[in-house]
């Protein structure tokens, strides 16, 4: 007899903490940091001056903090970066080999 309602009793509590444990079940998901880059022109001749526009995209959950970009061998930079329509104010860092940007922390 005694087996049997301390049996009962371990059952209703090992149900009521079954209870609590599943009531408080929650789901964690992980932000999706996903962007897309595309750069224009794809294709320069030789020895010849160009302008070249990239643009970098949000397609996840958060916003773009930083980059960068690399400048391929034999290129050379001639003028400054211009940070065209940015959502917030962009710092740039420019260097022969690449090009940094973050957004302004302030």
């Amino acid at each position: 007899m005694y087996h049997k309602k301390m049996r009962k009793t371990l059952a209703i509590i090992l149900g009521i903490s079954l209870l609590f444990l599943t009531a408080g079940t929650f789901e964690v998901h992980a932000k999706d940091n996903s962007f897309t880059a595309s750069i224009s022109p794809t294709q320069v001749n030789i020895n010849q001056n160009a302008t070249y526009s990239m643009i970098i995209t949000s397609t996840g959950e958060n916003t773009l903090g930083s980059a960068n970009i690399t400048i391929p061998a034999g290129f050379t930079i001639l003028s400054n970066v211009t940070i065209l329509n940015p959502a917030t104010l962009w710092n740039y860092t420019l260097s022969a080999t690449s090009i940094v940007i973050s957004a302004d922390s302030s």
